[in-house]
């Protein structure tokens, strides 16, 4: 079975790789605050999360991505521009699918945030990493838009109003994250970004 955005489903295959995951990354994040940036190697953070080098990069490209917790933004939005991806025909939700999958499930772990917070502040540089994905997510997700949505606004402007559109949908989802329940899952906190994106569009037409 298919994870579905918004139905609160997740298969067999789907969760284990959730759950490896998120190893790799306590595992990534762990070996930086005890081992310093240069010190936590591949090899550790894999040990650490009981999986093989060869299995970590399947999950990320370097230890940086795993200490961020970001996903290969490229390649998701990629399949979601070529239609590989599972789509709900409604490009918002799309996006927002994206975005809740890129962070993973320890966007709702706190311990987790507030580590990860912790090397952020001894170590500049990964944030500068995280900025640098970002904004790569923002990019991507705005050719998205600009492909698959008619935009009201001509032609030399439809670049901005797609980019705004998918920081909408970013900002929604960090919105939907900072006011969820402890116990909240993805799929609830996809609807509710979703939601937010529908209130402020609402409010401003």
């Amino acid at each position: 079975m298919t994870t579905k955005l918004g139905d609160g489903t997740m298969g067999l295959r789907e969760r284990k790789r959730a759950e490896t995951r998120l190893r790799i990354e306590r595992s990534a994040i762990t070996a930086v605050l005890e081992y310093g940036l240069e010190g936590a190697t591949i090899d550790a953070i894999a040990a650490g999360a009981d999986v093989s080098p060869r299995t970590f990069f399947n999950y990320f490209d370097s230890k940086e991505a795993a200490v961020i917790g970001m996903a290969a933004v490229a390649a998701m939005a990629d399949d979601l521009q070529q239609g590989d991806a599972p789509a709900s025909g409604d490009v918002i939700e799309d996006l927002i699918g994206v975005i809740v999958t890129v962070f993973g499930a320890s966007i709702l772990q706190q311990d987790l945030h507030d580590e990860r917070r912790e090397v952020l502040r001894r170590y500049p540089q990964i944030g500068e990493a995280l900025f640098r994905a970002k904004h790569e997510l923002q990019q991507r997700l705005a050719a998205v838009v600009q492909e698959r949505i008619p935009l009201p606004a001509a032609p030399e402007h439809r670049a901005q109003v797609a980019d705004m559109i998918a920081g909408l949908c970013i900002s929604a989802v960090r919105s939907a994250f900072h006011g969820a329940d402890q116990d909240a899952d993805g799929p609830e906190l996809a609807r509710a970004a979703l939601a937010l994106v529908r209130n402020t569009v609402a409010a401003l037409t």
